[in-house]
């Protein structure tokens, strides 16, 4: 094989790789920064999600308070009565 045709392939494929390792750093960083978008959203989701949760685990509680109170089932008895 000649030298200079050696030397030609030898470059051809030496810019490939560059350019496929180029492109492939090029679509990880891409995903990376998709799925730090994607992070992002739903950790605002949750503390949203969070927050619901402690609002009606707080309403449970007081209703649990007013259903187990005494005075309660003394109010349900004479409404039985009636």
């Amino acid at each position: 094989m000649n030298f200079w045709v050696f030397l030609t392939v030898g470059t051809v494929l030496g810019i490939l790789l560059a350019a496929i390792g180029m492109l492939s750093g090029h679509r990880r960083k891409v995903k990376e920064m998709e799925l730090a978008a994607l992070k992002e959203q739903n950790s605002g989701q949750s503390d949203e999600l969070n927050q619901k949760i402690d609002k009606l685990s707080k309403r449970v509680e007081v209703l649990e308070a007013l259903v187990t109170d005494k005075g309660y089932e003394l109010e349900q008895k004479i409404s039985n009565l009636k």
